[in-house]
């Protein structure tokens, strides 16, 4: 959702880069296919590139291809948040989420944004934030605080925008709790395994860092019902016992509701190991019988049939999709394959097919937002 308001130029970048970390070496006639770019677009980003990283990647080019040589081995988030962080529109995003005493104005002369181009940006800013459900009022982000605090963690963990210093140990604290809940697992291990665990951290860390803006959630009855889950009560344990002590604070309900919230939505290895085929089976027929998710089911068996549906993989894959829904916040939780150029076949039939149901279901559960 937010990709498509980021500007043009810096996406085409991360789609080029993507591909040639993938595979290195193409031909520029594939790569322009692949992109849907010219050649001379190419070749004009391809050495915008060679500049942005000029000591860690290196484009060879000749007249038919293009060969990348990198000389220092990163994860691939490592460059993309380089080149998310040069986005004029996360820039002044980022302005209107710190609340600063800085004007605006003054902002966009220190940053040598044009005052055309700072309330063009703005406007483009105050349609992405409705289209999360949230709003731009006086130069700030206003809205649900959840809503608030999904939307930081989805610029700092997948777009690189840093808007709080989490270095201070707080994504320490959630580490070693994720760590003590599961015996399979320790930091060494998570370390290299970030989707398992920063989003998650992220998310828990606003928690106390964000406590001076009140939590407020709508009634959700499947909400409460997600509470009957086998994780919940060690969970509830588990911020008791590791996070409390360390951020000097008793959890408020909303705080604790929040965090389960967060566990629902984003992926982690807390508590993994608990899991067995019993509680798998257990948590698929909660969700998918007690929740949005059964109208779901129900849509996808009238046009796939039950055999298909009611397989186990298909099961685990809804339900997993159905976990992004709550409270609508589908639009504020990252695809974790994103990155993936060709990872999602949208021009399949099948891939219409599932995208015209979800939307429909959606419609018809007032679920607002639009499927990515």
């Amino acid at each position: 959702m937010l990709n498509k308001y980021i500007e043009k130029r810096i996406t085409d970048k991360i789609t080029i880069l993507n591909i040639l970390l993938d595979i290195r070496s193409i031909e520029l006639d594939e790569l322009s296919t692949l992109t849907s770019l010219q050649s001379k677009s190419l070749l004009s980003i391809l050495q915008e590139l060679q500049e942005t990283f000029e000591e860690e990647l290196t484009f060879n080019l000749d007249t038919q291809q293009v060969q990348l040589i990198e000389h220092h081995s990163h994860q691939t988030n490592y460059y993309f948040h380089q080149l998310y962080n040069q986005s004029t529109i996360l820039k002044i995003l980022r302005f209107f989420l710190l609340q600063g005493n800085q004007s605006f104005n003054e902002f966009t002369q220190k940053e040598y944004i044009s005052i055309a181009t700072g309330y063009r940006v703005r406007q483009k800013c105050g349609l992405l934030l409705r289209s999360v459900g949230l709003d731009l009022v006086k130069n700030q982000v206003v809205g649900p605080e959840y809503r608030i605090r999904f939307l930081i963690a989805l610029l700092q963990f997948h777009f690189g925008i840093e808007i709080y210093d989490l270095n201070d140990g707080s994504m320490d604290w959630v580490t070693h709790m994720i760590v003590q809940s599961n015996s399979q697992l320790s930091h060494e291990l998570l370390e290299i395994t970030p989707d398992e665990y920063v989003h998650f951290s992220i998310l828990v860390a606003l928690t106390w860092k964000r406590r001076e803006f009140p939590l407020e959630f709508p009634e959700s009855k499947e909400f409460e019902k997600l509470k009957n889950l086998f994780m919940y009560p060690i969970l509830m344990e588990h911020c008791q016992t590791y996070l409390e002590p360390h951020a000097n604070m008793t959890f408020t309900q909303e705080e604790l509701d929040y965090i389960f919230l967060v566990y629902c939505s984003a992926n982690s290895s807390f508590s993994k190991d608990k899991w067995n085929q019993e509680k798998k089976t257990h948590t698929i027929q909660l969700i998918l019988q007690h929740t949005r998710g059964k109208h779901l089911l129900s849509k996808f068996k009238n046009i796939l049939g039950n055999d298909i549906s009611n397989s186990l993989s298909f099961l685990t894959a809804l339900t997993f999709l159905t976990r992004t829904f709550l409270f609508g916040l589908q639009n504020l939780v990252p695809y974790y394959n994103y990155y993936e150029h060709y990872g999602i076949e949208s021009d399949k039939p099948l891939y219409h097919i599932s995208k015209a149901i979800v939307q429909e279901w959606m419609t018809e559960q007032k679920i607002e937002g639009v499927i990515d």
